[in-house]
């Protein structure tokens, strides 16, 4: 099921991944209790690598076109951000015409850049509402929903259930 020809980017740790990983690491004088917290996170990062979308190898890219790539998805990287650059201004930023920027982002992170800003935006509030940071109607006021009930209708066309699920 997980596709060994995807690159990994250092964005694959999530918050989530990356609480699993740090309390792995804490836990290395007690063996039995690391064991069990990396093969949590092993798990976890298994189950976000089945996740992806596939994209095509970026290999084929010119070096300074990747680079730049991943500079501007960094503008798309912030879940809380709601109002991002255009596909345009995104384009420029990257010194690319609209086409290559759009073809080009997709075969580096195998969504659109708009679809790429929902996964992020999708993945910080399910982690939010999962680890009992917030609850699903602060969670939409954080994201800019204008009420929760689109926030809810977001979420579970994203994921198919409901975020109070997580209950």
């Amino acid at each position: 099921l997980i596709d060994r020809n995807k690159n990994l980017v250092y964005e694959d740790l999530d918050p989530v991944l990356d609480h699993k990983l740090s309390l792995a690491l804490s836990a290395m004088d007690e063996k039995i209790k690391c064991h069990r917290l990396v093969l949590d996170f092993v798990q976890q990062f298994f189950n976000k690598l089945k996740s992806h979308k596939k994209g095509i190898n970026p290999g084929k890219l010119h070096p300074e076109d990747l680079k730049n790539l991943f500079k501007v998805s960094t503008l798309l990287r912030d879940p809380i951000k709601s109002q991002i650059p255009s596909i345009e201004e995104l384009a420029n930023m990257a010194n690319m015409g609209k086409s290559k920027f759009k073809n080009s982002f997709k075969q580096v992170f195998g969504l659109p850049p708009i679809e790429y800003h929902n996964r992020v935006r999708m993945e910080f509030a399910a982690s939010e509402i999962q680890n009992n940071a917030k609850t699903p109607t602060e969670v939409s006021y954080i994201l800019g929903y204008s009420h929760p009930s689109n926030f809810t209708k977001a979420f579970k066309k994203y994921f198919g259930h409901l975020p109070s699920s997580y209950n």
